[in-house]
This record gives structure tokens, C-alpha cells and sequence, in this order.
């Protein structure tokens, strides 16, 4: 019975391993699609600071950095503007979970923000 028991559970998690890798690409290409609308509306609000996040080379933890940085509780001028972007970087991050701590003393403006995370979006679309 143990035995069975076993195989069962492998075998539910490789069914989900395989059932989450096509939502995952999908859910990368909306994120990316959606850094793009936002850096194409050419708002005002592009030009406001966020706290830092280091994305060079995209580090795994990359999409946490920019959630956090997004819901940033003083960030309320822009959450209209970003809070579609943040729930789907969110939805990514529940099954993706990285941890990562979040540099609030140096800021960055939010448009190079946008610009690295679309940059690695394109890299993990072109990876899964």
C-alpha cells in the first residue's frame, strides 16, 4: 500500500509539472505584452522612481523584485496604471516562488523598470 501510495503522489506531481509549464509560457507572454503596452502609452507616470531592483541577467527572482516593487504601498500614484501587470507578475510568482528582498533606499524610475523586466520576460518566452 505504501508503495502505491508513492507512485501515486509521483505521479500526480509529474502531471502537474507538465500542466504548469504551458500556463507558465502563456502567463510570461502576457506579462511581457503587457511591460510593452505599458512602455508604449508614453505616460507621465513612466518618469516616476520604484524602488531599485538589481535585474541584470535576470536573476530567478526577477519577477518577485518587480512585483514587490510595483504594490509598493507609497507607489499609489501609478497602481491603475500598473495593477494589471502586478496581479499577472503575482499569478506568475505563486508558482514560481524565489525569495527576494527588496532594496527600498535606491530608486530607479519606473520606465527602466518596465524595460528590464520586458527584456527578461523575452528571455523565459524564448526559454520554455
Amino acid at each position: 500500500m505504501k508503495n502505491f501510495n508513492t507512485q501515486y503522489l509521483m505521479v500526480l506531481m509529474m502531471i502537474e509539472m507538465v500542466y504548469s509549464a504551458p500556463h507558465s509560457k502563456n502567463l510570461m507572454k502576457q506579462i511581457r505584452e503587457e511591460t510593452v503596452n505599458l512602455l508604449e502609452s508614453k505616460n507621465m507616470i513612466l518618469h516616476m522612481f520604484v524602488p531599485m531592483t538589481t535585474i541584470t541577467d535576470c536573476p530567478r527572482n526577477v519577477f518577485c523584485l518587480a512585483e514587490k516593487a510595483l504594490k509598493m504601498p507609497n507607489n499609489t500614484e501609478f497602481l491603475n496604471f500598473t495593477d494589471k501587470l502586478a496581479r499577472q507578475l503575482s499569478q506568475y510568482n505563486q508558482n514560481h516562488s524565489f525569495p527576494c528582498t527588496l532594496n527600498t533606499n535606491e530608486k530607479i524610475k519606473l520606465v527602466k523598470l518596465l524595460k528590464d523586466l520586458k527584456d527578461c520576460a523575452d528571455k523565459m518566452c524564448n526559454l520554455q
